[in-house]
């Protein structure tokens, strides 16, 4: 069994490869205009929306916006933004952002979303070339966003984020994240709510709406990779992340420049 886990990983990763290949690949075909609509199409609970109020005129806007952020990123200004550096950003972007918008809760929302700025942050920061980091024993820059990955890194926080908000939507049966969310999704609560994220803006949720070639519970054990009768939150974003560049989708070329 642990032969035919770890065959099924190898084979899961080369496809994986290979739709991120295929996806950089076609990222000329696609208008930038195409790319930010991909995020900003992406939909969920008030607040995923207080969420992306932040983040989306960073992918969506011109570079002053970006530059005032990297800024506010890297406050040591030596060019490497580490995870730390990440999360305090996310909490003064949001908090500067709730200043503009009457009832937002910066520092609660900043909370909700905090287990997928580890995903955002990796995804972004092996968009370019490794290298070691000067003054570092043995971190290189896999380990950090650097200038040219921080609009990437922005976009990422957005798809995440309504990864996230789309799984607690089912997981718990409520509007997005809440205290009745366990990060699992049991079956019974799968049958209730999948249906409802369809039009979150994700590839496979939309697919797994309108399909009929597959029974609901068979649409659970896709998910269920581990075959323990609940789906966690990292299989969900590894599915969905997965099906977005299989699809060569514009989500999937905002996934796939932080895996080639």
């Amino acid at each position: 069994e642990a032969v035919h886990r770890e065959g099924r990983a190898r084979t899961e990763h080369d496809e994986a490869t290979s739709a991120s290949m295929r996806a950089v690949e076609v990222l000329r075909s696609h208008e930038p205009n195409v790319l930010k609509a991909a995020v900003a199409n992406i939909t969920g609970s008030a607040d995923l929306e207080g969420f992306k109020a932040a983040f989306l005129p960073l992918v969506t806007d011109g570079p002053e916006a970006l530059r005032q952020a990297w800024e506010t990123c890297d406050t040591n200004g030596n060019g490497y933004v580490s995870l730390s550096e990440y999360d305090n950003f996310i909490k003064l972007w949001l908090a500067k952002t709730a200043q503009r918008i009457p009832g937002m809760d910066a520092d609660r929302i900043w909370r909700l979303y905090r287990p997928v700025y580890i995903r955002a942050h990796h995804d972004a920061a092996d968009t370019l070339l490794t290298a070691k980091v000067k003054g570092y024993h043995s971190a290189t820059t896999d380990d950090f966003i650097e200038r040219k990955e921080f609009k990437p890194a922005c976009a990422h926080l957005i798809i995440y984020a309504g990864m996230f908000d789309a799984f607690s939507t089912i997981d718990g049966g409520g509007e997005g994240v809440s205290s009745a969310d366990d990060r699992k999704i049991q079956m019974y609560e799968w049958k209730e709510h999948y249906h409802i994220v369809a039009d979150r803006g994700f590839k496979a949720l939309h697919d797994w709406a309108l399909s009929d070639r597959m029974t609901v519970e068979e649409k659970f054990y896709e998910l269920d990779e581990g075959n323990e009768g609940t789906v966690c939150l990292l299989e969900w974003c590894t599915f969905l992340k997965r099906v977005e560049l299989r699809g060569c989708t514009p989500l999937g070329v905002w996934l796939a420049i932080g895996d080639n």
